[in-house]
């Protein structure tokens, strides 16, 4: 996946979401708020394989065929 321009994308979440996530970025020493969330996303549009083979091999996910087909 090609990087683009960033967009600014607000949500909204609760609370306790919100804490879950920072616990997330402090435990894998994201730099952000931002990269943690987008990495999950990543990660998880991979799993879905809405990414090609080796965007998901550059996020480390595992690919054995497409489970949407």
């Amino acid at each position: 996946m090609a990087m683009s321009k960033v967009r600014v994308v607000s949500l909204c979440l609760d609370e306790s979401l919100v804490a879950l996530l920072d616990k997330v970025k402090e435990t894998r020493r994201d730099y952000s708020r931002s990269n943690t969330i987008r990495t999950l996303i990543l990660e998880r549009l991979a799993e879905m394989s809405y990414l090609t083979d080796e965007e998901k091999k550059a996020l480390g996910v595992k690919f054995n065929g497409d489970p949407r087909k």
